[in-house]
């Protein structure tokens, strides 16, 4: 995005899961790791439908919960 932020997908470009990062003024990434592992969940679960489309996908954030 044109502020920094970091998104993952143009689909759910508003949504706060979406923003799983943001890009600081030295040059360095911050990375939300929860977030980034609800979108990575289809594939660390080995879920070829989550991993096909994770932001249509109805299993949500609980599927990768164990990981946290």
């Amino acid at each position: 995005m044109p502020d920094g932020t970091l998104s993952k997908c143009t689909v759910k470009l508003y949504e706060d899961i979406n923003r799983v990062g943001k890009l600081n003024d030295d040059g360095t990434l911050t990375i939300d790791e929860n977030k980034l592992l609800w979108w990575a969940r289809g594939i660390i679960n080995n879920d070829l439908k989550a991993a096909a489309c994770p932001a249509f996908s109805k299993e949500g954030y609980e599927a990768i919960r164990w990981l946290i």
